[in-house]
């Protein structure tokens, strides 16, 4: 048997044959100076269960099969009519048909393996006076390029009672599994992570430079740059008559648990005043707080002191992908004349100037909810990025932040708030999320007030109206996602009118429609049962899982008593998560409400599973 060194392979005994049929193997995997990685994984009920006459070197026969094989195969070759009876083995040695002799026995196994192949040996089979068993090794060697319908390459007897069979085949290639002999370990969340899903809606406020020009990342461009009254004077940023206060009755409003405030958007104006350098040793002009700035105070810390006053986390973002001031567009310092008023840096300073502006950030407003990387991070960033996080946030839920942040969130795909099912905490990418990702990576479902996708505030557009925003609620909220609706504050610094009482009647109908449930339960298991007052009429139901346990619920139904003792179907799902909201086809009369979890990871907890009365939907 060739066999690889004994630092890189791995032995599993078997002691019955009952796993045997399956032919699939895990082996443990030590490759790094012994110490154990996970299995290689291996499957070899692909091998054709059929008999292969073969001689080796010196000419003896055998007739070989599958090494999963558990019937005679010396059936139809010979009758052992001498003496010994015929034994359940993989492989014979006969002379003429009347003498056959079984290599190994099923039910005596070991297997090895390593990333060129898997070594099954069987022992026992039928002595002679020379030796007391019989031993064959089946060398089944990695080639993914052999036919999966070739049979063994050659047998050989290295000693005395000995055999090897050497078999090329795809079905020697292993697959590695970081889970050796136990399923992937549920993945669970962060606090952080919990606790903005818990949040389920967060206020992402557009306030910046753009605010007074147009929207757009970068809201400032080379039309409206220069000037006395350009983009490019940092009083052009220029509210009326600022007032933090006015926004914290609309955050109210609408229930935010949190608020994250553009700190640095397109144009690349600061709402702080920042004591980062540019290359020419002046300080980072293009910002609040300076001498040629209408805006003389710090907004970020007004901002902070306002959250606090009324008890929700906050945020900011700042956008590594835009920065016109610099000439920065998608990551990367443009080429090309500057407009006057443009500073002149190169990628390295432009990155070394980003990073001073987040330690600034992450070091002098306390404890952040949340931190947005609209447009993520170029790789040659990650690093400085993940250790400044770690250092200085380390509890910040992080947008975007997927291999910077131990506590990402993902994108969920869409700026319009109308996600389809399912969407799932778990998952290495943007969109619905993977039930089957080992990652958790809540979904952020970011969207506008104001129709055509407008974030900051465009003077005159039309707000969506509450039909579409209860759809966006059911489709956020309601499917185990955070909602992070759009503020676009206008020019005086104030929410406007027609868009305060769009959030406050958004707000009335969160509240009036959810705030209080007819009845509610909670408990351990895959089948729950609510009970109601006789002839209640509902069309909604909310379920909640402990997900610090993970998202275990894989499918599940919802079934009302008719009264008559029989269970009507109300709705089904498969994602349940931080929350699941079910509208009914229609109201329906019942008592009894009934959960059932028809797929799971593990036992479920449900915290909560509600009935609720009708109210408007649409």
């Amino acid at each position: 048997m060739a066999t690889p060194s004994q630092a890189a392979i791995a032995l599993l005994m078997l002691s019955s044959v009952a796993a045997l049929p399956s032919c699939q193997f895990q082996v443990p995997n030590y490759i790094y100076n012994g110490s154990q990685v996970g299995c290689n994984a291996y499957d070899v009920s692909s091998l054709p269960n059929a008999n292969w006459f073969m001689k080796d070197s010196i000419g003896y026969h055998y007739v070989v099969n599958s090494p999963c094989n558990t019937v005679l195969n010396a059936t139809g070759v010979c009758t052992n009519g001498d003496s010994d009876p015929l034994v359940p083995a993989p492989a014979y040695q006969f002379y003429d048909k009347t003498m056959c002799i079984a290599l190994g026995n099923l039910t005596q196994v070991a297997i090895a393996g390593d990333q060129y192949g898997v070594y099954i040996t069987y022992y026992g089979g039928q002595g002679n006076p020379s030796c007391d068993t019989r031993i064959i090794t089946y060398n089944i060697l990695c080639d993914p390029t052999a036919p999966p319908n070739a049979g063994p390459a050659n047998i050989s007897n290295p000693a005395t009672c000995a055999y090897d069979v050497f078999w090329p085949s795809p079905a020697g290639c292993p697959t590695y599994q970081p889970y050796c002999g136990q399923p992937a370990p549920q993945p669970v969340p962060t606090p952080s992570q919990l606790r903005y899903e818990t949040n389920e809606i967060a206020a992402l406020i557009h306030f910046n430079m753009a605010t007074f020009f147009q929207d757009g990342d970068p809201g400032c461009t080379k039309n409206n740059w220069l000037g006395v009254n350009g983009s490019s004077n940092p009083g052009s940023f220029a509210p009326s008559n600022l007032n933090f206060s006015n926004w914290a009755v609309s955050f109210q409003a609408i229930g935010a648990k949190h608020a994250i405030l553009t700190a640095k958007h397109g144009c690349g104006h600061l709402l702080w005043p920042s004591k980062v350098q540019l290359p020419n040793g002046t300080v980072y002009w293009y910002a609040v707080g300076g001498p040629n700035s209408y805006i003389k105070q710090d907004v970020l810390a007004n901002f902070v002191a306002m959250c606090d006053t009324i008890g929700i986390g906050h945020g900011f973002y700042y956008s590594l992908t835009n920065n016109f001031f610099l000439n920065v567009h998608t990551h990367q310092v443009q080429p090309g004349p500057l407009l006057p008023g443009q500073v002149n840096v190169t990628q390295a300073e432009f990155e070394a100037i980003a990073l001073g502006h987040l330690t600034e950030l992450w070091s002098d407003y306390g404890q952040l909810t949340e931190i947005w990387f609209d447009g993520g991070y170029t790789s040659d960033m990650a690093d400085e990025i993940t250790a400044l996080l770690s250092k200085l946030q380390p509890h910040a839920a992080a947008f975007n932040g997927l291999g910077v942040s131990a506590n990402p969130i993902r994108w969920i795909g869409t700026e319009s708030g109308l996600d389809t099912d399912p969407v799932w905490s778990t998952g290495n990418g943007d969109g619905n999320g993977d039930p089957d990702s080992p990652i958790w990576n809540p979904a952020g479902c970011d969207t506008t007030l104001q129709q055509g996708d407008h974030w900051f505030y465009s003077q005159g557009d039309p707000v969506r109206p509450l039909s579409e925003l209860i759809q966006v609620y059911h489709s956020t909220v309601g499917n185990n996602g955070v909602l992070e609706l759009d503020f676009a504050i206008d020019r005086t610094g104030n929410v406007d009118p027609v868009h305060a009482a769009a959030y406050a009647a958004f707000g009335d109908w969160i509240r009036g429609c959810y705030g209080s449930p007819i009845a509610s339960t909670s408990g351990n298991g895959a089948q729950l049962i609510l009970s109601l007052p006789p002839g209640t009429k509902l069309d909604r139901i909310a379920i909640r899982e402990d997900q610090a346990q993970g998202q275990r619920i894989r499918q599940y139904t919802v079934s009302y008593d008719n009264g008559s003792g029989s269970w009507l179907p109300f709705s089904k799902g498969t994602s349940v998560g931080n929350r699941r909201i079910d509208l009914g086809a229609a109201a329906v009369t019942t008592n009894r409400l009934q959960l059932v979890v028809s797929n799971s990871t593990a036992v479920p907890v449900i915290t909560f599973f509600a009935a609720y009365a009708p109210c408007p939907s649409s």
